[in-house]
């Protein structure tokens, strides 16, 4: 039966019966013509000769109006189902299209609804119904097409669970094979991946492929309510992209399954999230039912990458795991933000119950920005893990939240000797292991309020910190890692800069600081280790401070200690030792001292210590502030002769006021030269 022109179906009801392929029931829409409100039924052949079946076509601008079509699964081997395709510029305006399973295992699939070209799916209500057969051959439930520049537009979609152990979802498809130039859109549709309904069954599935979009589109995966059963799935693959969709990512309500029994979304084979917005939800009940996204690299050559996206891991409910999301093989995070949120409740026994991000293969943190929230007490935080060669890039690390259960980064699992992240900041957890992080590769300037420990394993001890970049890096908590402390990449003129804020404990952890070429030391706080001072490396404790030592200073030449003189004792700068300070490698022993308001004849004690080796006050020599040093028994002091003028310090004040930007602190004091 064709329709032409611009005629109209009315409320027919008609049907289309299978047969052989090329001589089934067909009915065809052309030019503007519209299936109105009529109801269809395309039916599969029921002998072995009939594996065709019926079918309706729109072409041209054609409409189905508000239409029904019932799309029935194929019943005999090798036989297809029942079908509706749109080609040219037609659309399934408001229409109810239902693609039903198939009900015969070696059937080549169920019902189907097929947009190609510029084909739109309109405002229409489409179901893909599971499929009642295990995995085997052909185990389609229905499915939905999309090629060439066709759209979901606003059409609703929902993929149903499989309806038997091992069967699979219906599934909606953006791509039929791979086909080349494919731009294919889920424009603003609302899709919903079911889970699957019996134990073993797949869940609904939704697949963008070969340069599709999902566009803005609204997509739920389901998480499972059965035993074993699946949740629904969003893939993306073949350089297909995401758009700026959202995604919600629900968990099961299952006591015990196995991993993708919540909802879950997975990027492979080189696709991209674009700006896409993606929420995984925590588990509803014990096991591994949570919603989960997966960027997976490990198609060799084809890196898959997070690129803009904002993707939420939200706690569990009742102390059950955090949504979580898994970068493998050489993904990358790229410049998305990453969110892992706290829960109210404390980790169950699979691990903790915040938000989950873990970077493990090769995986990298490229330049994005990942949260990691604090808990309150009885919950747990947030948590990011790096594993096996997986690297932090230049990525921003912010611990958020004030709340006494902290979010955990740990880099303990890394088969590396340590990794890279751009800057970390806030208070939290960071557990080194036995491995080193190096921050400050995104020049930012940071405070981190948190603990950086070795762990989290008793076993795992000698972590270590190295600080690089133009930006600085505050340290105010009571530090306990092992493995000491870099400052400076050694090379490169202010190459990192880290200032010791703590008022308990150690800002450096116990271990050795060396402070490096390029690197800078500052702040008012306490640092328990032994301290180099390498050629090129500065130590300048701040605005006016005392910087404390608990360790010795070995002092190499060629570096420069950088001190504030003030009118008197209090309002200058002072480097106590607790130690010795020795002298190292020959050169120039340089105090820059920079006038804070010093008073020509006051004497200032620079260096206080328990005792000295090798030096003499011929060995030291001054920029700035001019006088005269002396060697004491505890003390390098130094009497002031002349000040810069007046006109001098003006100009440099300014720069000088952003150098010594630390916090003043007074709790040490020099004791007055004899």
């Amino acid at each position: 039966t064709t329709f032409t022109g611009a005629s109209l179906a009315g409320t027919a009801a008609i049907t289309n019966l299978g047969g052989q392929f090329g001589s089934s029931g067909q009915t065809i829409f052309r030019d503007s013509s519209n299936a109105q409100g009529a109801t269809f039924m395309n039916l599969a052949g029921v002998t072995a000769a009939q594996t065709g079946a019926g079918g309706i076509n729109f072409f041209d601008t054609a409409g189905a109006g508000a239409a029904q079509f019932d799309n029935e699964g194929a019943k005999v081997a090798n036989g297809s189902g029942g079908n509706v395709n749109f080609f040219d510029s037609s659309s399934a305006e408001a229409a109810i299209i239902l693609n039903r399973g198939k009900t015969e295992e070696t059937a080549s699939g169920g019902g189907r609804a097929v947009f190609s070209a510029d084909a739109k799916a309109g405002t229409a209500m489409i179901t893909n119904e599971g499929s009642a057969f295990a995995n085997g051959f052909n185990p389609s439930g229905g499915a939905t097409f999309f090629s060439s520049t066709a759209s979901a537009d606003h059409a609703t979609i929902v993929n149903e669970g499989g309806l038997f152990d091992g069967g699979a979802g219906g599934s909606t498809n953006f791509s039929i094979f791979g086909l080349v130039g494919n731009t294919s859109t889920a424009g603003s549709a609302t899709i919903t991946n079911a889970a699957g309904t019996v134990a073993g069954a797949s869940g609904g599935v939704t697949t963008f492929g070969a340069g599709a979009t999902a566009g803005g589109a609204m997509m739920v995966n389901q998480g499972s309510s059965v035993l074993t059963a699946l949740g629904g799935v969003t893939e993306f693959k073949g350089l297909s992209k995401a758009g700026t969709a959202t995604i919600t990512n629900l968990g099961g309500d299952v006591l015990f399954t196995g991993q993708f029994a919540g909802g879950n979304t997975r990027f492979t084979e080189g696709a991209g999230a674009d700006h896409i917005t993606i929420i995984n939800h925590g588990s509803i009940s014990s096991g591994f039912a949570l919603g989960t996204t997966i960027f997976d690299g490990d198609t060799v050559g084809m890196t898959v990458s997070a690129e803009s996206a904002t993707i939420t891991n939200l706690g569990g409910l009742s102390g059950q795991l955090g949504g979580r999301t898994g970068f493998l093989g050489t993904a990358t995070a790229g410049s998305a933000t990453i969110i892992n949120a706290a829960s109210d409740f404390p980790g169950g026994g699979f691990g903790h119950a915040g938000g989950f991000t873990r970077f493990s293969g090769d995986s990298t943190a490229g330049n994005s920005v990942i949260r990691i929230e604090s808990g309150p007490v009885g919950g747990s935080g947030g948590e990011v893990t790096f594993s096996e060669t997986s690297e932090g890039g230049t990525a921003r690390v912010i611990f958020e939240g004030s709340d006494p259960v902290r979010g955990l980064l740990d880099i303990s699992g890394l088969t590396d000797a340590g990794m890279s992240v751009g800057s970390i900041e806030g208070g939290g957890i960071v557990a080194l292991g036995s491995k080193r992080l190096t921050a400050g590769g995104n020049d930012l300037s940071t405070e981190f309020s948190g603990i950086l420990r070795d762990g989290p394993l008793p076993a795992d001890i000698g972590g270590s910190l190295s600080v690089v970049g133009a930006g600085a890096l505050t340290l105010t908590g009571a530090n306990t890692y092992t493995g000491g402390t870099a400052i400076g990449d050694g090379v490169t003129a202010d190459s990192g800069k880290l200032i010791a804020g703590n008022l308990s404990g150690s800002a450096t952890g116990s271990g050795p600081v060396t402070v490096r070429n390029g690197g800078t030391l500052s702040g008012s706080g306490f640092i328990a280790g032994p301290v180099t001072l390498q050629a090129g490396g500065i130590i300048a404790p701040g605005d006016p401070v005392t910087l404390t030592l608990g360790d010795d200073l070995f002092w190499d030449g060629d570096s420069i200690i950088r001190l504030a003189l003030g009118p008197d004792q209090a309002g200058s700068d002072l480097l106590q030792i607790g130690g010795t300070l020795a002298k190292g490698a020959a050169g120039a022993f340089t105090f820059d001292l920079v006038d804070f308001g010093a008073v020509v004849g006051q004497s200032y004690e620079l260096i206080h210590f328990s005792s000295q080796q090798g030096f003499t006050a011929s060995d030291f020599t001054f920029t700035g502030v001019q006088g005269d040093f002396s060697a004491n028994a505890d003390s390098i002091a130094f009497q002031v002769t002349s000040v810069p003028e007046p006109g001098v310090i003006g100009l440099l004040a300014p720069a000088l006021l952003v150098f010594f930007g630390v916090r003043r602190r007074t709790e040490f004091h020099a004791k007055p030269l004899s």
